[in-house]
């Protein structure tokens, strides 16, 4: 799981739509019997669109993580769900270096968003900045 911080911008991309890009990133945990264990960091490059009417929302976007030791590991990620709520989706590992080179798998995942801030800066962007959750509960991987 990682406690994440995101910044990005929002554009009213249709009659009903708002459209967020930018990224959210933190810290990365790994629970053990022991506890969660800090594994490192990751970045998530995301685009967000939200239904105005009905607050409906999906997903996609890319999560780099970084372990401490500078292994890569790169997932493919999609979710729905409603906006300021939660979107749950699933993650599928597309590739790594080090020792994730040739590790597959994935899984389920959610992530919430608990704070949000936004100021308009034009007619028609508004820089937002958010912070919140995400955890994958029941991912599972295979190393070669």
């Amino acid at each position: 799981f990682s406690a994440w911080t995101g910044k990005g911008f929002t554009v009213q991309s249709g009659p009903n739509e708002k459209t967020f890009v930018g990224s959210i990133g933190g810290r990365i945990y790994v629970e053990t019997d022991k506890g969660p264990v800090d594994s490192g960091e990751m970045i998530c490059p995301i685009t967000l669109k939200v239904n105005i009417q009905t607050a409906a929302q999906e997903a996609t976007g890319k999560c780099i993580f970084a372990g401490n030791d500078g292994a890569l590991l790169h997932l493919d990620m999609a979710c729905t769900g409603i906006h300021l709520v939660g979107c749950n989706g699933k993650s599928t590992i597309e590739s790594g270096t080090g020792r994730f080179a040739g590790v597959t798998g994935g899984g389920p995942f959610t992530v919430r968003t608990s704070q949000r801030e936004v100021t308009q800066t034009s007619t028609a962007i508004v820089d937002a900045s958010a912070s919140g959750i995400i955890f994958w509960k029941g991912f599972k991987y295979k190393a070669p």
